[in-house]
């Protein structure tokens, strides 16, 4: 009932947001989640409530990155329950709205191991259409950052999984995958979208990497009808 409380008033305006966060909720979150890990419930609110408490307002960004406690939690939220549907789709989202921060906030998630996390995610829930958009979307964003983290999360393997991601959505039937409501059609747009960014990496430029791409029939999708970018021969 607390987290649910706190989730309206995370919801209002910036100076609400502020004096939740002057007041200390950021602390009472990591406590919270320390004292309930295992709890689901309580888990996936305490991410949608971080969702809230972002909001569109740069300086609210700031404050989570002084304080720095979220991160480190968010990623063992996203390791514990990564079988979760429910937590798996609220940490994600927070993942992602965290990832919109810009270049600090996201390599304070770099650092906290969250990048490699939903890797990890993105082929334990390959059915939740919910869980693999909301990860495509920040490793996309992620990697649009700083090119060191770009190459980092090409070294963690990303390319292979968003080419995973891409090969799980063309093997959906076209009904299932064009259906109302369905999410797949974004997940491989998103995921186009961050082998495109991958792939400017200098990590990326290989023939290994260029391969994978050719193999599973994505050059089209990746680099269009532009001239295929100069690969190194391994």
């Amino acid at each position: 009932h607390v987290c649910r409380t706190l989730q309206n008033l995370a919801a209002g305006s910036v100076r609400q947001k502020r004096s939740l966060l002057e007041a200390g909720v950021l602390g009472e979150l990591a406590q919270t989640v320390d004292l309930h890990a295992s709890d689901e419930e309580v888990v996936a609110q305490i991410c949608a409530l971080v969702i809230n408490l972002l909001g569109d307002a740069p300086e609210i960004y700031s404050i989570f990155v002084s304080d720095g406690q979220i991160f480190a939690r968010l990623s063992n939220i996203i390791a514990k329950h990564s079988s979760s549907d429910a937590v798996s789709v609220a940490a994600c989202w927070a993942a992602l709205k965290l990832a919109l921060g810009g270049d600090r906030v996201c390599m304070a998630m770099m650092s906290a191991g969250i990048g490699k996390q939903l890797l990890d995610v993105l082929e334990i829930q390959r059915a939740n259409e919910g869980v693999q958009l909301s990860i495509c979307t920040t490793l996309k964003t992620l990697a649009q950052t700083a090119d060191t983290i770009c190459s980092e999360l090409v070294r963690m393997g990303a390319v292979e999984a968003m080419v995973s991601a891409l090969q799980r959505c063309d093997a959906i039937p076209p009904e299932r995958r064009n259906a109302l409501r369905s999410r797949w059609t974004q997940v491989r747009e998103q995921a186009v979208l961050a082998l495109r960014v991958l792939t400017t990496s200098e990590t990326a430029k290989t023939a290994e990497v260029l391969r994978q791409i050719n193999d599973a029939g994505l050059v089209g999708d990746v680099f269009g009808n532009e001239m295929q970018p100069h690969y190194d021969v391994l």
